[in-house]
């Protein structure tokens, strides 16, 4: 049993069916049913209820990966509180993000080497189901992050509440050059059922969340590119290839001079920011990192 294992029965139950947790997980459905079925002839019983629609767990598959998510959980905890025995350095953070977030770091980061010069700095950018794992382990100090990371070993806080926006281009059939402000869509998304859009790929928690939004308003829209690059969403739009939705923190409103920028309602789907850390990891320039994060994404 793997941590991808793991991963993969858990995007079946979530996605409920093989089909769209293959394309979610970036993998053939074949491979996909070959990996949970031979993890199932392993153990002995069946850990997915096929005939269920969507796909669930069996009552063993419930037991199998509760406690399977525990004793990882306990041994991550254990290899976390061997290296803080040993951890000395204050002058070190590694900071993860999720790629979706990296803009926001220019907005942190720059105050807090102001602040603490003497700090070596290392980001990397990771996808949910990574920093989740990087956090729990140890290999990261602070991990921004589109969902909050569930263990009682972990403090995740939410530090900012995004606001969806939809950018519709100069030379688009409802690009109105009178609108230079940041307003509510003037108009029913229905009207954009038809129209082409640049998304992220379905990996992205945020595409999952665009299509659930979809799907309420039983829109189907056609998608002209999925990406994984803000930058490539926001040069395609300029180009008047697509409209799209993104998160308002990934928005330079002064880059897109010829764009109608419409916010969504925020319930509409979720933008939140979180941060997370290790709550029996503390020092001074990682307490000094959450306090400069806070009060920069509060201007």
């Amino acid at each position: 049993m793997t941590k991808f294992d793991v991963k993969h029965l858990l995007a079946v139950v979530e996605h409920g069916s093989f089909s769209k947790a293959a394309k979610a997980l970036d993998v053939s459905q074949p491979y996909l049913s070959n990996r949970v079925k031979a993890l199932e002839v392993s153990v002995g019983v069946e850990l997915l209820n096929r005939k269920t629609h969507p796909i669930a767990f069996t009552e063993a598959g419930e037991m199998y990966i509760t406690s399977v998510q525990k004793l990882e959980q306990d041994y991550k905890i254990l290899l976390r509180e061997i290296e803080q025995l040993s951890a000395s350095d204050d002058m070190r953070l590694v900071i993860g993000t999720h790629p979706t977030l990296a803009y926001i770091l220019r907005n942190i980061l720059p105050s807090f080497l102001a602040l603490s010069p003497q700090t070596e700095l290392k980001v990397s950018e990771e996808l949910q189901f990574d920093l989740n794992e990087h956090i729990l382990l140890n290999k990261v100090d602070l991990c921004f992050t589109v969902q909050p990371v569930i263990d009682r070993a972990i403090v995740s806080e939410r530090v900012l509440q995004g606001t969806p926006y939809v950018l519709i281009p100069k030379g688009h059939r409802l690009y109105n050059e009178h609108v230079q402000e940041i307003t509510p869509l003037p108009f029913e998304m229905k009207q954009l059922a038809t129209e082409s859009f640049v998304l992220l790929k379905e990996s992205y928690v945020l595409r999952r969340e665009i299509n659930h939004y979809f799907n309420l308003l039983n829109i189907h829209p056609k998608i002209l590119m999925e990406t994984s690059s803000m930058d490539t969403i926001l040069q395609f739009v300029a180009a008047n290839l697509g409209i799209s939705i993104i998160p308002s923190y990934a928005v330079d409103s002064q880059k897109l001079q010829n764009t109608n920028i419409y916010t969504l309602p925020q319930d509409s789907l979720s933008c939140d920011v979180y941060i997370n850390y290790a709550k029996a990891k503390q020092s001074d320039a990682l307490n000094l990192l959450i306090e400069t994060t806070k009060s920069s994404l509060a201007q």
